[in-house]
């Protein structure tokens, strides 16, 4: 079989020891690109900044992450020029990973106010999301569902702006990383018929993505031998602020590369 599979980060990330007993299970060749400041710095060169404004168009923003790996293993020749890349961008999303677990719904507000203050706080930074009134505008502007008063319409407008200003903007747009350097690309998981089946499923089956998981373990990863604890990944991520993840994930040096990053886009 004609697959390779690549994990990059930091060597003590739970997804790299994750990825490696799987792809051995399974008998698939794998490659982990470790990301210290060697590679970051690789980075810093006219191929880079050039990417920097393929990706963005300056609507969307560059996903780096795979940028860097990728780059490293064609320096390699580890990867064919003509290889397709098939990412997993986004099977959870449509299977539930935004549906709030019924423990933190007494928190929110089921309203269009109630879904700004949310997304305010989810996705951007404290300094910016109290104080910035234009932001604040912006955002209520960008909400396209303003009726809201139940936790279907709540869920419904959320998960439209979800997919407008994070899935298309820069989560799937790491596609333009793998266009840049020469390759093509699928993205199974949004098949028409996909997306069709989720949009079938009831909300409380969606919650912690409970009804994919079974299905998955069920059906292909019991029967495939790498069945393991789906929890504790999902726990570490869930009870953990963004930064914190990523912080466990990348190595520290990459703040600095990425303060030169914005310096050089300032120049504009």
């Amino acid at each position: 079989r004609n697959i390779i599979c690549y994990t990059y980060g930091k060597k003590d990330s739970f997804e790299v020891a994750t990825a490696q007993k799987i792809c051995t299970s399974l008998n698939v060749k794998w490659f982990f690109v470790e990301y210290n400041e060697e590679i970051f710095q690789s980075y810093l060169n006219e191929q880079a900044w050039k990417y920097e404004v393929f990706a963005s168009q300056y609507t969307s923003i560059a996903h780096e992450q795979d940028y860097f790996a990728l780059v490293e293993l064609k320096k390699k020749n580890l990867i064919p020029d003509d290889g397709i890349i098939i990412p997993g961008f986004c099977a959870d999303f449509p299977a539930g990973s935004t549906v709030p677990l019924v423990t933190k719904r007494s928190k929110i507000q089921f309203s269009f106010d109630g879904l700004v203050n949310f997304i305010l706080e989810k996705h951007f930074f404290t300094s910016l999301k109290k104080t910035n009134s234009q932001l604040i505008n912006q955002l209520r502007e960008s909400i396209e569902i303003k009726n809201i008063g139940s936790f279907e319409e709540w869920m419904e407008a959320y998960d439209r702006w979800f997919l407008e200003n994070k899935v298309s903007k820069f989560v799937n747009n790491a596609i333009r990383c793998f266009e840049f350097l020469g390759h093509r690309w699928e993205l199974p998981f949004w098949d028409k018929r996909f997306i069709d089946f989720w949009e079938g499923v009831p909300l409380e089956q969606k919650v912690n993505r409970s009804f994919y998981k079974e299905v998955l373990l069920k059906n292909y990863f019991t029967p495939l031998g790498i069945g393991f604890n789906m929890s504790t990944a999902d726990e570490d991520l869930a009870g953990s602020k963004f930064f914190t993840v990523v912080k466990n994930i990348v190595p520290k040096n990459i703040k600095n590369v990425g303060k030169k990053i914005l310096l050089k886009k300032s120049e504009l």
